[in-house]
């Protein structure tokens, strides 16, 4: 019996799909730290997250949306609305579609290219890695300005 099926026979082979986050990201170096050191534990989670959405050809048409997050155990809107705030404010996300009555926003994750899907931004195979501090500049200054405002008033 090959080998493939005899490990479906005895269950030890999981179907599925798995995240791969990159190391770049998320292991500090001695001469540098990791960029998502820099955000709080629950932008972080809610990254780890919407990565899990990414099935490799979908990346653009990730949701953030309350009703499909609430499967990945989130189920403060607040919390949620700040984390999201943070990752496109620190460059991690980009929205590729913004959403509106009955439309969901839409997001990309940053370092894999743009594919192509039902929502507003060209499809790019060349990632923008704005969370790169020589892309700071190129990201969206609206998030930025907001995720400020909320850290001023967490300190306060």
């Amino acid at each position: 019996m090959p080998t493939h099926d005899r490990q479906r026979a005895k269950g030890r082979r999981e179907g599925g799909s798995f995240c791969a986050l990159p190391h770049h990201l998320f292991r500090s170096t001695q001469e540098r730290p990791a960029p998502a050191a820099q955000l709080t534990r629950t932008a972080r989670a809610l990254l780890v997250d919407m990565a899990m959405q990414f099935d490799g050809k979908n990346n653009g048409n990730l949701s953030a949306a309350p009703k499909i997050m609430s499967a990945y155990g989130w189920h403060s809107r607040g919390t949620l609305d700040a984390a999201l705030t943070e990752l496109i404010a620190e460059g991690f996300i980009e929205v590729t579609r913004q959403g509106g009555r009955n439309r969901a926003s839409l997001y990309a994750l940053t370092w894999k290219g743009i594919d192509a899907g039902p929502h507003d931004a060209p499809p790019s195979p060349v990632p923008s890695r704005l969370f790169l501090p020589e892309n700071e500049h190129r990201r969206d200054e609206r998030h930025r300005r907001r995720w400020r405002e909320q850290q001023r008033g967490a300190a306060n």
